[in-house]
């Protein structure tokens, strides 16, 4: 019997026992309906914080493997919410959120149970999630208040819950628009001026661009805001001249923080390495901006690496530090490449110009040796593969010129921190 039969076989089976195991396992069922998408696949559908999601047993090559999606953008914001930090975010195919895999005993019954298992998991993190964060309650002694950009999957500001999960030991949720009844901290991204609340804090954020009349208005009526950190000094200036807010000389994105975290060759629930051979990686990396996606697509190709930005922190940190160069639209995809050590060169798109342009870039780059950055400023249309390896040839590795030792001391919900991945206390 091939592959593709023996996957019907098992599905099948799941789906004939599938009643009578849930009644008596589940008297109040923990899902809504099952559906079979296929010869290899099954569909669970369950609803947490009234929002529908879907739980996805695949069939592979080695096992089954479970995964969370779900059909609305609302639900898919949720679930990106609750689950920032736990589970690897792959966007390929469709978003979704790997939970296991693959499962070893793939058994009709065990196969229930732990779709059942994971179904309440899942459910309890979106409602607690979703309790901590009602407008104008207190925020629970186990979650952080923080304050991150939502609208779409983007590592780098999956980056800022990544690491303060990480740091402080609490379960980050987005405070932002709440008005919690803790203040929010900023931190990773350009969104030092979404401030709104008095006693909010700020740490390595950056701004968009110059401060604007309207923004302006709203922060200099701020209080008690306590500023530990800025991505640069662009972003200190702005704050000091403008808004009139005391902003320490302490610099630099905190996804510079990462190999902390995730140092080169360590082994990741994914099957994947950071950096652990170079030599095997793509030359290449080519790190699009979101609004760059489909006007960079055509640069895949043998010896280049098309790196997702909408995919979970580690999948793309392990993309990048394992290149020998990295050309990137992405601020944060110039920054892990800072972080880990790989050269790389600006790519400006000048007929798809993003939000605020340059400020973003040129505010990191006061933290470096900005006349080794090296930068290229041209139309997507213009770009092909020749092209991108000559661009390529001339990436650097300016000079970090700021002690990131001091983002990390200036975290202001720290906890004892021992090394990569592991705390006390």
């Amino acid at each position: 019997m091939g592959p593709d039969r023996e996957a019907e076989k098992m599905t099948s089976a799941v789906l004939a026992a599938l009643t009578a195991k849930q009644a008596a396992a589940h008297p109040e069922p923990v899902w809504t309906r099952t559906r079979r998408h296929g010869p290899d696949s099954l569909a669970f559908d369950f609803k947490a914080g009234g929002s529908s999601f879907t739980l996805e047993l695949v069939e592979t090559g080695s096992g089954v493997a479970l995964s969370v999606t779900a059909p609305t953008d609302e639900a898919r914001r949720i679930l990106r919410n609750a689950l920032v930090g736990r589970f690897a975010l792959v966007c390929s195919g469709g978003e979704r959120h790997v939970l296991e895999r693959p499962v070893k005993d793939s058994s009709p019954s065990a196969l229930l149970a732990s779709a059942a298992g994971w179904i309440g998991h899942v459910s309890g993190l979106v409602n607690d999630m979703l309790g901590a964060v009602r407008p104008g309650g207190d925020v629970p002694p186990e979650f952080l208040n923080l304050l991150w950009w939502d609208e779409q999957p983007n590592f780098g500001d999956a980056a800022g819950p990544w690491l303060a999960a990480r740091l402080s030991g609490l379960t980050p949720v987005n405070g932002r628009g709440r008005q919690l009844g803790s203040p929010p901290l900023a931190s990773v991204g350009s969104i030092a001026g979404w401030l709104e609340q008095d006693g909010s804090r700020i740490w390595g954020s950056g701004l968009m661009g110059p401060l604007g009349a309207e923004s302006l208005e709203r922060l200099r009526g701020l209080r008690d805001i306590r500023v530990h950190a800025v991505r640069g000094r662009h972003t200190r200036e702005e704050l000091m001249g403008k808004a009139g807010w005391e902003v320490p000389e302490v610099f630099g994105d905190p996804a510079l923080l990462l190999p902390q975290f995730l140092p080169a060759g360590q082994f990741l629930p994914a099957d994947r390495f950071i950096a652990a051979d170079r030599h095997s990686s793509p030359p290449i990396a080519v790190v699009p901006h979101l609004d760059h996606r489909s006007a960079l697509a055509h640069l895949a190709g043998p010896g280049v690496q098309l790196v997702d930005v909408r995919e979970g922190v580690e999948a793309v940190v392990a993309q990048i530090a394992g290149a020998q160069v990295c050309v990137s639209s992405s601020l944060h995809g110039i920054i892990v490449a800072q972080a880990y050590g790989v050269p790389w060169v600006w790519l400006r798109i000048s007929d798809l110009l993003i939000s605020g342009d340059t400020f973003k870039f040129e505010d990191f780059f006061t933290t470096l040796d900005a006349a080794a950055v090296s930068a290229c400023d041209l139309p997507a249309r213009s770009l092909t593969q020749p092209l991108l390896t000559e661009i390529a040839a001339r990436a650097s590795l300016p000079e970090t010129t700021v002690d990131v030792g001091l983002v990390l001391e200036s975290f202001p919900f720290r906890r004892a921190f021992s090394g990569a991945g592991q705390f006390n206390g």
